[in-house]
Parts: C-alpha cells; sequence; structure tokens
C-alpha cells in the first residue's frame, strides 16, 4: 500500500467451509504463477485431519493416487500398517506439498459461538531469517573464578516474494471440506 503500514487483519462474521477448487487449487495456482512453489500447508489439526480425509475419500476424482499400505515384512501383504492420513502430494506443477498439523497455531473467535482458523500455503524458500544486528557476546560480571558472557541478537524474518505464499482466512474448522 501507498502508506506501507500493515493492518492486522479482522475475523470475518461469515465462516466459510474449506473448498478444494476455491481455495486450495486456486491458492496453489495464484502462489505457482507468483513465483512461488508451495511446499506446505499447515493448519490446526482438526483442518488438516479434514483435509486429508477429504483427499482420501475422492482421491480418484481428484486425480490423486490411492494411498498404499506400507510393508514391513516379506511375502505378500505380510504385516500392513493401515494409512489413515494424507501428510505429502504432488501438486500440479510437480512440487511437493507437506501437509502439517500446527498443534500451537491459534483458532480466533469471530463474535459468534464457534472458532474459525487459517490454512497457510507456505514456500520456505521465499522467506528467510535475516539480522537486524549479528550475533553479539559481552562479558559480564565475573563470579568468583567463572566467566560469564551474555549472548544478543537481533534478527527477523524476512519475506523475499509476499505473494509467493497464501492463506485461506475464516475456515470453519467443524464442517466438511467440500469440492
Amino acid at each position: 500500500t501507498g502508506t506501507k503500514l500493515v493492518v492486522v487483519p479482522t475475523p470475518a462474521t461469515a465462516r466459510r467451509a474449506f473448498s478444494i477448487a476455491t481455495m486450495f487449487k486456486a491458492l496453489i495456482l495464484s502462489v505457482y504463477t507468483n513465483n512461488g512453489n508451495v511446499q506446505y500447508l499447515m493448519s490446526i489439526p482438526e483442518m488438516t485431519q479434514r483435509i486429508s480425509d477429504y483427499i482420501r475419500a475422492n482421491a480418484a476424482a481428484l486425480g490423486y493416487a490411492a494411498p498404499t499400505a506400507n510393508v514391513t515384512g516379506t511375502g505378500g501383504g505380510v504385516n500392513q500398517t493401515m494409512q489413515g492420513y494424507f501428510s505429502i502430494l504432488i501438486t500440479d506443477f510437480g512440487y511437493t506439498l507437506t501437509i502439517v498439523p500446527n498443534r500451537l497455531q491459534p483458532t480466533y473467535n469471530d463474535g459468534s459461538a464457534a472458532a474459525s482458523c487459517d490454512v497457510f500455503y507456505i514456500d520456505p524458500e521465499m522467506a528467510e531469517m535475516a539480522n537486524l544486528i549479528a550475533y553479539r557476546a559481552k562479558p559480564l560480571a565475573k563470579l568468583g573464578t567463572a566467566e560469564r558472557w551474555q549472548m544478543l541478537v537481533d534478527w527477523t524474518l524476512r519475506v523475499k516474494n509476499e505473494a509467493a505464499h497464501g492463506i485461506a482466512r475464516t475456515i470453519n474448522h467443524t464442517t466438511a471440506v467440500v469440492p
């Protein structure tokens, strides 16, 4: 914007269901056309579980291969482990997308009785840690024969291309994912 101010987003009063067409595929396309390659889709555990359930139930319709079991023994079908969760997909653009549940990501209340969540699309190559003031050490007062030091650093997260990331806001994580 012209003011260079970042306004904190406020929750909308209308929560919406997560849509595969308009929120999943469309945001991946938007990020890709803006020089990003989404590698992580991150949200609260309930939301990532719902996305995984939808993909597993509709894998063929979405063009994804059906999940396969892990075979740890020898011979046909010995010691198979059931898979109940999708964690990695290949996007339409050939990049690996890992679905990451984030137990520390908060939900927020939009004024109604239920909370909403966000779904983040992250390209880690378009963000990096940047030092404002580099690492430095300075001595502190001695305590007997012990030498004490203080280490300091001022750092921030630098986003190289804001449009190389995406976010789906105000998602109702209690409803099923829709096509």
